[in-house]
């Protein structure tokens, strides 16, 4: 158990991942503490054993969301700042040391339009694969998502492919995946899901060329709307809390065939008296 930016108080939210060329770990914290406002790259170079923090950002508010993805020379960071809850920014770190790469310094990839703001947003990248693109998606107030995508050596000019969706509400996430037709899968490679306005668990899939909500048809009943999505080729999960007999716990619904039909099952269940739980991924 070792703890990232010692000293840090009120972690909120964290992502992870790792460097497949160097092995180097990086993580991502967000801290809500009036002493620890803003977010913290750390870098391990043995495996999570030991970890440094490489760079610190301190906004002039706060942090509403972050999130990172390593693709490429880089540790991309998207996160949403308190001052502006209508914008989704990138900053990148180099693979090699976990250093911010200052000539690259910000770049606003999404801004919703007048009137609404950013309510969830979300990184991924191809780094299994080709590693070589970024994507940057949010979810907006007015129940649309936004799906923005580039060349991950660039980052600065970016493709628009959102499905066209109205009905979104919380929970947002999303996870490229491996697999084309080339090797025998269905070539679905991007995924995302959702809460919805209709109380509902949705999951889209990407081919390209066009969204398919392929929806396990759960009616959420857990509390916090957190929804995570992961794929491995055809073979797709969305996790999500749920009340059980003695409380909430996790559940999920699993398709092998790319979402076309979902089987079920229970990841926790809590026991008589236990509290729910806190968050959730997968």
């Amino acid at each position: 158990d070792v703890q990232l930016s010692p000293g840090r108080l009120g972690a909120i939210e964290a992502a992870l991942d790792y460097d497949a060329q160097n092995g180097n770990l990086f993580a991502v914290v967000a801290f809500t503490d009036p002493t620890s406002l803003g977010w913290a790259v750390n870098m391990s170079p043995d495996g999570g054993h030991t970890w440094n923090e490489t760079y610190w950002w301190i906004p002039a508010v706060g942090v509403l969301g972050v999130d990172g993805v390593v693709v490429g020379e880089y540790f991309y960071v998207g996160y949403r700042p308190g001052a502006n809850d209508t914008v989704v920014r990138l900053r990148r770190f180099f693979v090699s040391d976990g250093t911010v790469d200052a000539d690259y310094f910000f770049q606003t990839v999404i801004d919703a339009p007048f009137g609404v703001t950013v309510t969830g947003s979300c990184v991924a990248a191809n780094q299994d694969d080709f590693d070589n693109r970024i994507y940057v998606m949010a979810m907006l107030s007015n129940g649309t998502i936004m799906f923005y995508y580039d060349d991950a050596a660039d980052g600065t000019t970016f493709g628009d492919a959102s499905p066209s969706v109205t009905n979104a509400f919380s929970g947002l996430d999303c996870h490229w995946n491996t697999g084309s037709l080339d090797d025998g899968m269905s070539g679905f490679w991007f995924w995302i899901s959702y809460l919805g306005t209709d109380n509902a668990i949705h999951v889209l899939r990407f081919d390209s060329f066009s969204w398919e909500d392929v929806s396990p048809g759960v009616t959420y009943t857990g509390f916090g709307g957190v929804v995570p999505v992961t794929a491995y080729r055809d073979t797709i999960i969305v996790a999500f809390e749920a009340a059980l007999t003695n409380g909430r716990g996790i559940v999920y619904r699993i398709s092998y065939n790319a979402g076309l039909s979902w089987g079920t099952g229970t990841l926790a269940a809590p026991d008589v008296g236990e509290g729910s739980y806190n968050d959730l991924d997968v």
